[in-house]
């Protein structure tokens, strides 16, 4: 399967107030893994990844990504048409959009799979793929949320745990 990433508009505003480099969401790490490596580790256990597309503004995770996935191929499109489908839509209509593109895509026999840049992928509890959009700050928190509703069952206190009393 191929895997497109895309950089969508809504990313590329709320980054330039910040930065002015796309690529500098590329430190952002969830659960001690970068988010764009976690998300192809992610559909990977689901699918089987042959090869990835990333637009040429992003060309600088490259390397990130063939360091940890060296059996994928990497390329770079100068196409700018092909990343700006889903880009007209807002936060929460985008998000229904998404998962309608991910399951009409994955249905057909394209064997190829589009997610925007700035999206966390994760299992939901019924082991579904979900893509959650990342355009703020609250955005992430709440993905970080699902991700751990879903993925922590269990909490254990250490043996050596000491309470302090001020």
């Amino acid at each position: 399967m191929k895997l497109i990433f895309f950089n969508n508009t809504n990313f590329k505003t709320s980054l330039s107030s910040i930065e002015d480099d796309a690529v500098s969401s590329v430190p952002a790490k969830l659960m001690g893994q970068h988010l764009v490596l976690r998300n192809i580790a992610v559909l990977n256990t689901v699918y089987n990844i042959k090869s990835i597309e990333i637009p040429s503004d992003l060309y600088l995770v490259n390397n990130l990504i063939h360091e940890y996935f060296p059996a994928i191929t990497i390329t770079i499109t100068k196409t700018r048409e092909v990343f700006q489908k889903s880009s007209n839509h807002n936060s929460h209509s985008q998000n229904v959009s998404l998962r309608t593109n991910l399951l009409t895509s994955l249905n057909e026999s394209t064997s190829s799979i589009r997610i925007p840049f700035n999206s966390i992928l994760h299992l939901n509890a019924e082991a579904e793929l979900v893509i959650d959009e990342t355009n703020y700050p609250w955005d992430f928190l709440k993905s970080i949320q699902k991700i751990l509703n879903v993925e922590v069952t269990s909490t254990k206190i250490s043996s050596g745990a000491k309470i302090s009393l001020v």
